[in-house]
């Protein structure tokens, strides 16, 4: 197997294991951050792993949190595409099809806050 297979399903096991163990401890409210157009479908091995269904399965009562890219300070994509922009060619990702909805970190935490701030959140 190689190694970015297993570090993918450790992902995956590692979310599974979170959501079972908040489960048995009586945690009231489990988020879990995930990726804008993830499916237990996908044909990326990146997007299947997040593990989305089997957090369901062990917290049905989970919030999942689907953010577009993030970005921030010094963050690891959209800064490294901006410094792509200095080259004399810029590679095009997905034949220059591919949309991308980048979200600042910030914002996130807002929202994730929000989700936290009244009893009567709903999945």
């Amino acid at each position: 197997m190689r190694a970015g297979r297993r570090q993918l399903e450790g992902k995956f096991s590692w979310a599974c294991s979170c959501a079972f163990r908040a489960s048995q401890a009586g945690i009231e409210r489990l988020v879990q951050i995930s990726g804008i157009g993830a499916t237990t479908d996908s044909s990326s091995a990146y997007v299947r792993a997040r593990g989305e269904a089997t957090v369901l399965d062990a917290f049905p009562r989970a919030i999942i949190v689907r953010p577009g890219v993030l970005f921030g300070p010094h963050d690891a994509f959209l800064s490294i595409l901006s410094g792509l922009t200095r080259l004399p060619v810029i590679p095009l990702f997905g034949q220059g099809e591919t949309r991308l909805q980048p979200v600042h970190v910030v914002d996130v935490a807002r929202a994730l806050i929000r989700l936290f701030g009244g009893p009567n959140v709903m999945r």
